[in-house]
């Protein structure tokens, strides 16, 4: 991926579920970024895809970053539902790249990443993912200090 000059960053979305906290953002090129605090639920899941849906529509091929280091645990239908979606966007996903800290995120990152044919990036190295927001337009500045 060539390294881009950062886009204008548009107005976030956010909000407050009952067992988490979710933040997206989209940048003039399409560049999205998600962060996800607490447990996963289906509804962060199901906001997450709607979010992503309308961006898509509007803008094609996304390159998808997000910022799960926060994440404790996930109810087993949201990793199904983010799975479904992912392979259904299909060409519309340029590239997801995943920053996680748990193990238990880990695993369903690599479940998840099995299903797809290997069209995951996961990481735990903030530095890396950071590089990888910029060097696809997005800002380093959206990315909050580590967890």
């Amino acid at each position: 991926m060539q390294r881009a000059t950062p886009s204008l960053r548009l107005p976030e979305v956010t909000a407050t579920l009952a067992r988490c906290k979710l933040r997206c953002v989209r940048f003039e090129r399409p560049v999205l970024f998600t962060e996800i605090a607490g447990y996963g639920e289906v509804e962060a899941a199901l906001q997450v895809i709607a979010w992503i849906d309308q961006q898509v529509a509007a803008k094609g091929p996304i390159h998808v970053m997000h910022d799960w280091r926060g994440v404790t645990g996930y109810d087993t239908e949201a990793r199904e539902l983010l799975t479904a979606h992912a392979k259904q966007l299909g060409t519309n996903l340029a590239s997801a790249s995943i920053l996680f800290q748990s193990r238990v995120v880990a695993m369903g990152i690599h479940v998840a990443n099995m299903m797809l044919g290997g069209k995951l990036l996961a990481m735990g190295d903030v530095e890396r993912f950071r590089k990888l927001l910029v060097d696809a337009g997005g800002s380093d500045a959206t990315l909050k200090s580590a967890a």
